[in-house]
């Protein structure tokens, strides 16, 4: 069995490796996997506003970058690379 090393990545070091931009897959995992969170009972990390949807409180907290999150990339070298969420570029989805 191979191992894999995990590293916990910073985009100004050595952006060759990986992509700085969120892919739509993450994207829209992060969004889910919050909005679970949120609609389960977890505190909103951003002031809601009145608002009651899940899914815009967990995407405006994306795009503050307030996510508790990480996201974990693998690479076809077998190295896993965690990446914050909250230094990456998000397009507009």
């Amino acid at each position: 069995m191979s191992t894999k090393e995990i590293l916990e990545f910073d985009f100004e070091l050595d952006s060759k490796k990986t992509s700085q931009f969120m892919t739509r897959y993450e994207y829209a995992r992060l969004i889910g996997e919050r909005a679970k969170e949120l609609k389960t009972g977890d505190p909103p990390r951003v002031d809601p506003n009145g608002s009651y949807n899940v899914f815009e409180i967990a995407t405006r907290e994306l795009r503050e970058r307030v996510s508790p999150w990480r996201i974990e990339r693998k690479l076809p070298t077998g190295e896993v690379i965690i990446c914050n969420p909250n230094e990456m570029h998000i397009r507009d989805y």
